[in-house]
């Protein structure tokens, strides 16, 4: 008989879990998802580039305005950048896609990186960041997971010069 009053409770348990996975934690639907994706892409085509400087206090660099200028660049999903480490091997920079230029972009950024921009992510939340109060900044990769931050190029137009090409 316990066991059958365990096995009631247990499924009961299951069914109120499950339950509430289905009221707190909806997925969203198909249209909601594209709609998502249609003013993201809104935001990354229609750079705030005013509202950032005016939150960073100073102009952000021309290469990267010049870049958000782009739409074929920076509507780029998927790209690994080729650059090397500090003994000359390959190594490869997974981008899956850009960020907008918006406040929005940075108050959701990670607290370690609020002080700078994320301009790309790859996809998993870690993010490629500039300090846009530098001329030509380096492009720091941040790992949100560990915290580190790990140099990715001296300076961003040499970060945009770094070859690109398609995940194998």
């Amino acid at each position: 008989m316990q066991i059958i009053y365990a096995f009631a409770l247990s499924v009961l348990i299951l069914a109120i879990l499950l339950l509430k996975d289905r009221i707190f934690h909806r997925h969203p639907n198909k249209e909601e998802r594209t709609a998502a994706s249609k003013r993201f892409e809104e935001r990354l085509l229609t750079p705030k580039i005013d509202e950032l400087e005016g939150h960073f206090g100073h102009a952000l660099p021309q290469d990267i305005k010049l870049f958000y200028s782009s739409r074929e660049e920076i509507l780029i999903e998927n790209i690994e950048v080729v650059g090397a480490d500090d003994k000359g091997n390959e190594k490869i920079w997974y981008i899956a896609y850009y960020q907008p230029v918006d406040i929005d972009n940075v108050r959701t950024a990670w607290p370690d990186t609020k002080e700078v921009f994320e301009f790309a992510n790859d996809g998993c939340g870690n993010g490629y960041t500039v300090d846009p109060k530098v001329d030509d900044p380096p492009v720091m990769f941040y790992d949100h997971e560990t915290g580190e931050w790990e140099k990715v190029a001296d300076s961003f137009s040499k970060f945009m010069a770094m070859p690109r090409r398609q995940p194998e």
